[in-house]
């Protein structure tokens, strides 16, 4: 299989009839482009995930292949919503595929886009804007592991974040903590 895959294809790693993603393609706006001369259609592999994850459809089996076939990262996908540059360089080194959003603004648009693995939220963005962005990601992408990154004395999370720390903090922390939830969350 290659980066766009058939009807028949994408029904198969969907668990659906082709019929369904031929609905998806007419009625739901999924992107397919068809071939010259031919009725077949084919679809992109990372518009089928994007509009997979934005349906909230069980899409695993298919970002297993686009994994298998280097069309999206092995690592895990953080965004890191900050505008402190030095806390990218040891999330990277621990193998974790990072992007960067210095405003809340920048934070939704990306959010609306990609999907993450998990989100690290600084509070030096304010408290009111990492309500709204922990809102967003519990509406939009719910499976998306949060963390903060706060300002004051943050022993217990708050709702809806499953790591908290008080910062300064030692990013290579974070991201063991990071790679550790991932990983009991996978299994």
């Amino acid at each position: 299989m290659s980066a766009a895959l058939t009807t028949g294809q994408l029904a198969n790693l969907m668990g659906v009839t082709t019929k369904t993603v031929i609905a998806w393609i007419d009625k739901l706006s999924l992107p397919a482009y068809r071939l010259p001369g031919s009725r077949e259609r084919r679809i992109p592999v990372r518009d089928a995930l994007q509009f997979a994850r934005a349906h909230r459809l069980d899409c695993e089996a298919l970002a297993h292949h686009a994994r298998r076939q280097g069309l999206i990262p092995l690592s895990p996908s953080v965004l890191l919503a900050s505008d402190n540059p030095s806390l990218v360089m040891p999330l990277s080194a621990a193998r974790l595929e990072v992007t960067v959003a210095v405003n809340p603004i920048q934070c939704g648009l990306v959010i609306a886009h990609h999907f993450f693995h998990a989100a690290i939220i600084d509070a030096g963005l304010g408290m009111q804007h990492v309500r709204e962005l922990a809102g967003l990601l519990a509406t939009e992408a719910p499976d998306t592991l949060l963390a903060l990154l706060a300002n004051e004395d943050a022993h217990v999370p708050p709702a809806g974040f499953t790591l908290c720390w008080q910062k300064p903090v030692d990013m290579h922390n974070v991201a063991s903590a990071i790679w550790a939830c991932l990983k009991e969350k996978s299994s």
